[in-house]
This record gives structure tokens, sequence and C-alpha cells, in this order.
């Protein structure tokens, strides 16, 4: 989609980030999972990426879709599915709503794993004890009986 805003400062805010972070624009392209001509028109201002690009950019370099436009009303309106401005920014918050419950549940997810196999290794390890102690006692009953021969 054209870009609605020529004087926008996304295109430089693009490039910026994408230089700062050391990434090529066929790495970003792939990230993407657009063609780097097609990148490359966000960068130079001819196009403007959509509301799905914008958020993984934003997630990218660990900023919050606001903090990558920083402009209001930058964000353009997809005109081929009569989604409004308010519609579109509605979807950027809950895009924004559910990458944050995504982390949390992940982050749950983690933390019960991560009890599970302490859980795993604490059984095992009282496992290893329960048989070393079960194997000093067959070695000193086989030491006493050595001796009594």
């Amino acid at each position: 989609m054209k870009f609605p805003n020529r004087g926008s400062e996304l295109p430089k805010t693009l490039k910026k980030l994408r230089e700062k972070n050391r990434f090529s624009q066929k790495q970003i392209a792939e990230i993407l999972n657009i063609s780097q001509a097609k990148y490359n028109y966000f960068e130079s201002g001819k196009y403007a990426p959509d509301v799905v690009s914008i958020k993984i950019l934003a997630d990218l370099y660990h900023l919050s879709v606001a903090e990558l436009l920083e402009e209001p009303l930058l964000v353009p309106r997809i005109k081929t599915t009569g989604v409004s401005l308010e519609q579109e920014t509605k979807l950027i918050a809950t895009l924004n709503e559910k990458n944050n419950n995504d982390r949390e549940k992940l982050i749950c997810v983690y933390e019960k794993r991560i009890s599970e196999l302490e859980e795993k290794c604490l059984r095992k390890n009282n496992k290893i004890v329960s048989l070393m102690s079960k194997l000093e006692k067959l070695n000193k009953t086989n030491s006493d009986q050595a001796v009594n021969y």
C-alpha cells in the first residue's frame, strides 16, 4: 500500500534501527516473510508496512508499536478491506495485548516445566542415594561373609 504521509519519519527510523542492530535488508525481509525489494520500499518511503509487519518490527527492536511509529495517524488505512483507522488502532492494541498475554503464558509454561524437571531430578537423586545405600549394605554383607570364611 502506498505511503500515506510522504513526510513521515518511519522510513528513516526503519533504516536507522536496522543499521544500528546490524541487520541487512535481506535479513529483515526474511523475518517479515517478504521480498528484499518490498522491504526496500518501506525504507525508501514508497510503501508503508502493514500492521502485522509494524508489530513484528516493533518486537524485533524491543519497542512498542507506538514507540516505533512515534507519529499520530501513521498507520495507513487498509482501504481495500474497509477497515477504519480506529479499527486498525484497536487491532494494534489487541496484538500488543495478545503478545503480552502470550509472553505470560509462555513464562508460566516454562516455570511449570522447570518445576517438573526439578522434581524429576530430586526423585532421581533420591533414587541414587537409595541405591548407593543398598550397594553399601551389600558390600558390607559381602565383606562380612568373606571375613567369616
